[in-house]
């Protein structure tokens, strides 16, 4: 029975026993359900992947994301300043008081947003392999295949940066069978070895990412190749403050021919590299959007100042 649920369509199967008097149960028996689609005919065209792709967007806007999002960063820094003492919760949070019961706490909305991209990922896939859509392939395929791995990637970045250690799922629950064994618990991941994963995957797929989707909206809501890039940079940044003193945290990283990392030495080395590289996107960045600049004063010169049109930091 699949237990997916995707994009409001709820995916019922109906489990019916047979007798073995029947030669098949797809014939007699099988009850499709009459108010949604089931999951065997739902992957048969991009629009089912332009859906689900939504969905996993959709997630990210939920309350419980957005505010856990600000309470597990501003609400934790020092650029925040509680003046309403009496939200006890927030209040425990920023004395480092923390109860397992607070909703805070919770993150199964960020799993469910994670569940969506890998639905997509491995259907989508699973359609061009196929050649299930003739009008889907694998052109239209690599752009929103970069957009799912940036998404999940940066619903994990946010688990990272808050817990550091997550279970990490990047295979898709369809059965009861999965879901029974996925109850019994995921083991967590280290944090660090995470980020390596997250960095491999983007590295991958940037360049296939959309530049331009043709509308203000999608291009400031969705994964461009900027915005991937600018993703990786921060967690490159990141992992590399993570590797810093990480033989002492106990962390295991493998070099890229898969041998174990045991020096601080080589930690260090790679961190440095991860710096040099976060460097390296954000300039390639910054150098786009100036170019961007520079291009439209160059077409509409009379709707800028002199000051506008010579300023040494015209995005800041």
């Amino acid at each position: 029975m699949k237990m997916t649920n995707i994009y409001n369509k709820v995916f019922l199967g109906v489990a019916i026993a047979c007798t073995g008097l029947l030669a098949s149960c797809e014939d007699y028996l099988t009850i499709l359900p009459t108010d949604s689609i089931p999951e065997e005919n739902f992957w048969q065209s991009q629009v089912d992947v332009d859906n689900v792709r939504a969905n996993a967007y959709y997630q990210m806007t939920k309350q419980s994301v957005l505010s856990n999002i600000l309470y597990w960063g501003e609400f934790r820094s020092d650029n925040v300043e509680l003046k309403d003492m009496t939200n006890t919760s927030l209040s425990h949070m920023m004395e480092g008081v923390l109860q397992p019961t607070e909703g805070m706490f919770k993150w199964n909305d960020f799993y469910s947003g994670i569940a969506c991209c890998n639905k997509v990922l491995e259907k989508a896939q699973e359609m061009i392999d196929n050649d299930v859509d003739q009008t889907f392939k694998l052109g239209a395929w690599r752009p929103i295949k970069a957009e799912m791995l940036s998404l999940r990637a940066l619903y994990y970045f946010y688990l990272v940066r808050a817990y550091r250690d997550v279970p990490f799922v990047t295979q898709t629950i369809s059965t009861d069978a999965e879901a029974l064994e996925a109850r019994k618990g995921v083991p967590v991941t280290q944090g660090v070895v995470i980020l390596d994963t997250l960095i491999k995957n983007l590295e991958e797929c940037k360049e296939y990412a959309a530049k331009n989707y043709g509308n203000t909206l999608d291009n400031k809501g969705r994964f461009t190749k900027r915005s991937v890039r600018m993703l990786l940079a921060d967690i490159y940044l990141w992992q590399g403050c993570m590797l810093k003193h990480g033989i002492a945290k106990g962390y295991v990283l493998c070099n890229e021919q898969g041998d174990t990392i045991t020096s601080q030495s080589e930690l260090d080395a790679k961190a440095t590299a991860n710096f040099q590289r976060a460097v390296e996107l954000c300039d390639e960045v910054l150098a786009e959007m100036n170019a961007d600049y520079k291009e439209k004063i160059e077409k509409n010169p009379n709707q800028y100042t002199e000051e506008e049109k010579t300023q040494p930091y015209p995005l800041y």
